[in-house]
């Protein structure tokens, strides 16, 4: 009895301690802390939860599926593990299930602005745009400056071909909230389509402050000067692809006597090394 009480006693406390991970933006810890627990207790319904969350925040979608399913079998009407489900499955490719999930759970409860903001966008990954669009501007009907919603409208019109409309939603996302940097980088991308380059390419120079969190923002950026014995750290955006075609140039930064230091997704370190190696 006693060895059940201790027991029980020590998973609330590593409950706790993946809830704090979670809230220090500790992700990796959570789902460290959620494995121990799933170990002694499978059907935890607490470390299935955080640790469902905490690998949707990861990108860990694969693993974040089964874990949110889990989870839901205990749960079924909880809305954000609804929520949360439909994210997964849309961001590991799975667009039309995640539609499915969504579409249940915005009928369950009604108004939920995130599940809806979520719904839109695994529709327009189904190519389902009007369905999307309309969802999207029933939100901005609610309130006209949603950032968020008049950055995914944006993105449907892009992908409609309707480019300048899509402009007009990012110019009027970040009127509505000036910090939310997917709408200046959007933007840009819109207006480099348009072949508007002049302001495209100076709305790109926004990607560098986008997605950030691995280094503080108070870091300079790099300008060009040739300065000996000065370090670099080089930070890969886009896709792996595009991260292999450029890390290439680090061997000039070491012609040109600078240390390069290169952080890129744990993923792209190994075809990244061959090329990588020159620099430092």
């Amino acid at each position: 009895m006693g060895r059940r009480g201790s027991g029980a006693q020590g998973a609330e406390h590593r409950v706790a301690l993946a809830k704090q991970q979670m809230q220090a933006g500790r992700y990796h810890d959570a789902i460290a802390l959620c494995g121990v627990l799933l170990s002694d207790d499978p059907d935890c319904a607490d470390a299935l939860r955080i640790g469902g969350a905490a690998a949707l925040l990861t990108q860990h979608y694969e693993q974040a599926v089964p874990l949110l399913r889990r989870a839901l079998e205990r749960c079924p009407d909880d809305p954000a593990l609804l929520n949360n489900l439909g994210m997964a499955l849309e961001r590991s490719g799975h667009p039309a299930d995640a539609v499915a999930i969504l579409r249940g759970a915005a009928a369950r409860h009604p108004g939920r602005r995130d599940i809806l903001l979520n719904l839109a966008t695994a529709l327009q990954q189904c190519y389902e745009l009007d369905g999307a669009a309309g969802i999207c501007e029933s939100l901005l009907r609610r309130n006209a400056r949603d950032a968020h919603a008049l950055c995914n409208l944006g993105r449907i019109h892009q992908d409609a071909g309707r480019v300048e409309q899509a402009v007009s939603c990012y110019q009027r996302a970040i009127v509505a909230d000036p910090h939310l940097r997917e709408a200046r980088e959007y933007l840009a991308l819109a207006l480099l389509l348009a072949g508007d380059f002049t302001r495209g390419w100076h709305a790109f120079e926004s990607r560098r402050f986008h997605d950030l969190s691995r280094l503080s923002e108070r870091v300079p950026q790099w300008n060009g000067e040739l300065s000996t014995g000065r370090s670099l750290t080089v930070v890969t955006e886009q896709g792996f692809g595009d991260a292999i075609q450029f890390v290439r140039y680090g061997a000039l930064l070491k012609r040109a006597g600078l240390s390069a230091c290169l952080q890129c997704d744990p993923a792209a370190a190994l075809p990244m090394s061959s090329h990588t190696a020159p620099a430092q």
